[in-house]
């Protein structure tokens, strides 16, 4: 008799007892965590069940039912103990996903629950950060091709041939400037007719005094002007000798 007595002592010494339930809502979904005493090594079994859906812990104990509403009521869980295990009954008015995870240490089973309604809310979330990453994406590429198009317009510019030094308006239509060109200034009238009015080496003028005093000296000299048509022939000239 004693025998018997020890060995039905030491039968529930071998089974895990739930000792709490953690309840958590994450991003589109629950989550429940059964919290056991020692580390639990069995598995979880799922049964048939016209109520919902049904999974069984075998030699896992819980001292009394256990009931908790999720979800605004349309998500139910129980927990209902029985001879030789405990019984998890999942209610919910719409479908729902599944998944059940243990850590290594065996002491709890978190059950991710995901109604399809959240799903689909966090689908579109998630589609609409996709979107704006999207813009945002184009965006940095629009901004680098348009750092990219002004360095390119600033490096053409400097490495252009030509370049303006100075200039003197004579009216509305007709003006002198100065051009400089691979080295060598040109003085031109422009206006109805482009006329070269001379040529000079690049460090003659690098003053707007040293500018305005050639265009004196060349109007007082009132020498005859030579015509160009066009700036190809500025290019034939500036390829010749000084």
């Amino acid at each position: 008799m004693r025998k018997i007595f020890l060995l039905g002592f030491a039968l529930p010494l071998f089974a895990t007892m739930i000792l709490n339930i953690d309840t958590a809502q994450k991003s589109g979904g629950y989550e429940v965590t059964l919290n056991f005493d020692v580390p639990y090594e069995g598995s979880l079994i799922q049964q048939h069940s016209t109520k919902g859906v049904a999974l069984f812990l075998p030699q896992v104990t819980i001292p009394a039912p256990w009931h908790q509403r999720l979800a605004k009521g349309s998500l139910q869980i129980d927990l209902i103990p029985q001879k030789d295990g405990t019984q998890i009954l999942i209610h919910s008015k719409e479908r729902l996903t599944l998944k059940a995870l243990r850590p290594k240490d065996g002491f709890s089973i978190t059950l991710v629950l995901r109604p399809q309604k959240l799903l689909k809310q966090e689908a579109q979330r998630q589609e609409k950060l996709y979107l704006l990453w999207g813009m945002f994406v184009l965006a940095l590429l629009a901004l680098g091709w348009g750092i990219w198009r002004l360095w390119r317009l600033w490096k053409e510019d400097k490495e252009t041939p030509f370049r303006i030094k100075y200039e003197y308006a004579l009216d509305q239509k007709n003006r002198i400037i100065l051009l400089s060109y691979n080295g060598v200034d040109y003085l031109i009238l422009t206006g109805a007719k482009n006329v070269l009015l001379g040529r000079y080496k690049e460090d003659q003028i690098v003053e707007q005094d040293h500018f305005f005093d050639l265009l004196h000296h060349k109007i007082s000299l009132q020498s005859p002007p030579q015509e160009d048509s066009t700036i190809d022939e500025y290019k034939r000239k500036a390829s010749g000798d000084l």
